[in-house]
């Protein structure tokens, strides 16, 4: 298990439904907060600007690797349209530095498996929605929706360090508890 790592989540300002097309270009969404523990459990938060981004892109060099869930297919390119990066930029710039839990899970499991369904697995149960922070944020609730995005973090990075020391990530499903077999590292 590496000795040396962070976890991060970002959270948007839009409101997505299911299945919104808007899914598929997260470059073209605005990032409102990005919020990361690292492997000593240090908690830093950092506001959806290039300035305070490009601060945590640089907290990332020193790292053994970065972790996120979905992070490639969304987290990162919200990066990448924030910076007027082309798509796919971050994930080229982090290249093997970065783990992302949910393609790992996906790649066992043939499916995705909620963060919710890991958190409550893990004993650590979501108190809120990523559907819900955009409202919230609008709303002036800041201070909310960063708790929120750290409980992500903190389920991400619970995950990881489940799958590093045991294996596996564990998922609720069907009011039992199933593993996803995974290798981090």
């Amino acid at each position: 298990m590496a000795s040396n790592y962070i976890v991060w989540d970002a959270e948007i300002l839009e409101t997505l439904s299911k299945g919104d097309a808007r899914f598929a270009h997260p470059e073209n969404l605005t990032l409102t907060i990005a919020c990361t523990i690292d492997h000593a459990g240090e908690h830093r938060s950092f506001y959806g600007n290039p300035e305070e981004i490009g601060e945590m892109l640089e907290l990332f060099k020193r790292y053994q690797f970065v972790a996120g869930f979905n992070s490639t297919r969304f987290d990162n390119y919200l990066v990448d349209g924030l910076m007027g990066w082309s798509q796919g930029s971050l994930n080229a710039l982090l290249g093997l530095k970065h783990i992302d839990l949910m393609a790992h899970i996906q790649k066992a499991l043939g499916h995705r498996v909620s963060l919710a369904s890991i958190g409550e697995a893990l004993g650590m149960p979501k108190t809120g929605s990523g559907a819900d922070a955009p409202a919230m944020w609008r709303a002036g609730k800041h201070k909310e929706v960063i708790a929120y995005c750290f409980q992500d973090v903190a389920i991400t990075r619970a995950a990881y360090l489940s799958a590093a020391v045991h294996g596996y990530i564990p998922y609720a499903t069907r009011g039992r508890i199933e593993r996803a077999y995974v290798r981090v590292e």
